[in-house]
């Protein structure tokens, strides 16, 4: 059986790497199955990590800084493209035009993780709800995302009529099974994050041995005051020095002045880093799943409300019980109160092999 992925392979991401290498290891375990990746590149995320242009940008203001903080980051996106080279199974490349020829080749095409119904993230590609598949035994998805609470109203009925051509979908959210329920009047599971596919072990596989100075990473995704002052407060009362990776201008300023600089890393790197981070803080989702994965104290900030993608936070962390790693406000009182991993673990592998039995379901179809 081929089976083929559609995801956010391309985007010079942490999460998107991470979810894109488990989803793909672990599929890769079954016997007589082959999978890969589908490459598809899709403008609307394509953009995002290229120069921008004036057309495509909000005034001058929002031109320079987009484009210098392209600048900044070509090393970054250089290691993504060499990780997708030496850990994924890539198709040839495809567009909006090729996709459907590419896909016919395969068995099943399993779409997720990540936010790949969330309309809003994806510039209104349709492809990612398989648009262009009439056979709907070949449509399933994985952990798929809209990682939204609610939809926005002009686009309901299409959602409704594409999600009832699958042949199996999950989500990564309650919020998502509760969408799914109501404009399709069926239940789908909750599963994990792929992340959690993999065991702590084959993720300590890229971690290389630390010998320095304890340190505090921050990983912040979206900018917030509150999360760096949270850092700066936490630094304070560990005495550990802060090590910072962001994709904000706002908070690079920040870094360059009071943190190191770890911005650049490869995602090899980058899972070191958290391996080894004495405490996390983070406003990530995925910054959070490797922080529990491996079993590292930490703490998660909610991003503001306008970015309408908090309900992965909160059935994760709700599911775990969690939501005391939620920052409220700058002051870190909670700093040295230590999650109980040994319950969490075992409530995860409970999850995890209700996960794995749905892929099963898939394989056997």
């Amino acid at each position: 059986m081929k089976i083929g992925i559609l995801t956010f392979v391309n985007a010079a991401n942490y999460g998107a790497a991470y979810q894109s290498y488990a989803l793909y290891k672990f599929i890769n375990q079954y016997p007589a199955v082959e999978c890969d990746h589908i490459d598809y590149r899709p403008l609307g995320i394509m953009k995002q990590y290229s120069p921008c242009s004036i057309r495509d940008s909000n005034g001058i203001n929002d031109y320079l800084k987009r484009n210098v903080n392209y600048l900044y980051h070509i090393p970054k996106f250089l290691r993504f493209k060499q990780f997708r080279q030496k850990h994924l199974q890539l198709s040839e490349p495809c567009d909006e035009e090729s996709i459907k020829s590419r896909c016919a080749q395969y068995d099943r095409i399993i779409v997720g993780s990540d936010q790949v119904w969330n309309i809003q993230c994806t510039q209104n590609d349709w492809h990612f709800l398989l648009d262009f598949i009439s056979d709907c035994t070949k449509k399933n998805s994985y952990a798929a995302s809209f990682a939204l609470s609610r939809l926005p109203e002009q686009y309901i009925g299409q959602y409704e009529r594409l999600l009832n051509t699958f042949s199996n979908i999950s989500v990564r959210e309650q919020e998502g099974a509760e969408i799914v329920k109501e404009l399709t009047g069926k239940s789908c599971p909750v599963v994990l994050d792929p992340v959690f596919l993999l065991k702590k072990k084959d993720w300590e596989k890229f971690a290389t041995p630390f010998s320095g100075k304890p340190y505090i990473l921050v990983y912040q995704l979206y900018y917030t005051d509150a999360l760096l002052e949270f850092a700066q407060k936490l630094s304070q009362r560990t005495e550990l020095p802060l090590k910072v990776n962001t994709t904000s201008i706002r908070t690079k300023a920040y870094r360059v002045l009071k943190a190191g600089d770890c911005s650049n890393a490869s995602p090899e790197e980058f899972v070191s880093l958290l391996h080894n981070a004495s405490y996390i803080v983070t406003n990530s989702f995925h910054g959070t799943a490797l922080a529990i994965l491996m079993n590292r104290p930490f703490f998660t900030e909610l991003v503001p409300e306008k970015y309408g993608v908090n309900s992965r936070f909160k059935s994760l962390l709700g599911s775990l019980d969690l939501m005391d790693r939620v920052i409220h406000n700058a002051e870190c009182h909670t700093w040295n109160k230590m999650a109980d991993y040994d319950k969490i673990n075992r409530t995860l592998d409970v999850y995890i092999s209700d996960s794995m039995s749905y892929i099963d379901r898939i394989l056997a179809q």
